[in-house]
């Protein structure tokens, strides 16, 4: 049933989301894989944004964005 496709997709991600944080403290990445690991964050994101819409009839926040002090990268925070 529908719980049983988000429960597989919430381990899915949750996965994903461990295997980014491993290679993300090795610390020896390519700017080609810098920008793969940010491009599966932000699919994961996706994700769990579209399985919390079924659970939140509540307008979501719009997102903030903030900068770095040194402007090098932007994060989109929620």
């Amino acid at each position: 049933a529908k719980s049983e496709n988000e429960a597989e997709a919430l381990a899915y991600v949750e996965a994903k989301m461990d295997a980014f944080t491993n290679a993300l403290k090795r610390g020896d990445g390519t700017d080609e894989r810098l920008y793969a690991i940010e491009m599966g964050i932000k699919q994961c994101k996706e994700i769990y944004r579209e399985i919390f819409k079924k659970f939140n009839t509540q307008k979501q926040p719009e997102p903030t964005t903030v900068s770095r002090k040194d402007d090098s990268f932007i994060y989109q925070l929620m």
